[in-house]
């Protein structure tokens, strides 16, 4: 596989064992599990990072963001509570 990663967003030495092209087909059309579905539709809706939790606070960390995911809309605002003296 040509090509580098500056940013090493992705596993490459796993991909550059795949040698012929029935390594590739098999690797890219293996079927997910349930559970690891969920997570990629979820990243895909959301546009939260798919991967390992290393992987999205390493993305933090190198672009500076907060990938976290977090409820829909504004925060509520929170109310203090007044003492009756």
């Amino acid at each position: 596989m040509a090509g580098n990663d500056p940013w090493e967003l992705i596993g490459i030495e796993e991909w550059r064992q795949l040698r012929t092209r029935t390594e590739w087909a098999d690797a890219l059309n293996r079927p997910l599990l349930e559970p690891e579905l969920r997570r990629l539709r979820l990243a895909t809706r959301s546009g939260a990072p798919y991967g390992r939790e290393e992987f999205a606070r390493s993305l933090e960390e190198k672009t500076g963001r907060c990938l976290e995911l977090r409820g829909r809309g504004r925060p509520r605002r929170r109310v203090m509570a007044v003492s009756a003296t």
